[in-house]
């Protein structure tokens, strides 16, 4: 996978290269709506406004990812799900944990959603747009984060703070690739925007 997102990382990187020659180029025969990343107003857009480029719900999202992927991967859960043999009384005990704290989870989200005048309710009362939309893939994210500590909490895999720190780390670790690409594809996009729209 590694290989396949430097080879993404590099595309988009070329991508913009060539973008900047052809905005540079289309300004010059004055081609009506197309702006020169190489004006001054570009090179100021470009650089004073970098990190609010790259600052996007997705980045957001990667971040949360990982750390539940990480959750889900240290405590055990996913490779024990896998496995052909039974599972241990401990591993038993534990995915009955982790389900009964998933459900009261879910329970807490469907009463922040489903009462009248609920808590995530849009003002007009609707699930699209409202703040529950908005917070999706952070809930999903938290409720695999869950299952996965306390899985691995009452496995006795992730048994100190620390421990469900660092799988969370390592979650992040793990998304990584996938952080370094997200930098030149937004980068592409924005700049797209920038010269055409």
């Amino acid at each position: 996978m590694n290989r396949w997102l430097s080879r993404l990382c590099l595309a988009c990187l070329a991508a913009e290269l060539l973008l900047v020659l052809l905005s540079w180029l289309l300004s010059a025969q004055m081609v009506d709506g197309v702006r020169s990343l190489l004006s001054l107003e570009g090179v100021r857009w470009l650089l004073g406004r970098f990190t609010s480029l790259l600052l996007q719900p997705v980045l957001v999202w990667l971040l949360l990812g990982g750390m539940a992927y990480g959750c889900m991967t240290e405590s055990g859960l996913l490779s024990d799900l896998r496995r052909e043999r039974p599972l241990s009384y401990r591993c038993k005990m534990a995915l009955r944990v982790s389900c009964l704290l998933l459900l009261v989870y879910i329970a807490v989200v469907v009463l922040l959603t489903a009462t009248p005048h609920a808590v995530l309710l849009s003002v007009t009362g609707t699930l699209f747009p409202s703040p529950f939309s908005a917070a999706l893939v952070p809930l999903i994210a938290f409720a695999l984060m869950l299952t996965g500590l306390s899985y691995g909490w009452a496995a006795g895999r992730l048994h100190q703070p620390g421990t469900m720190f660092g799988a969370m780390a390592s979650g992040v670790g793990q998304a990584a690739p996938w952080l370094v690409a997200y930098v030149p594809m937004v980068l592409l996009y924005e700049s797209l925007r920038y010269i055409f729209l």
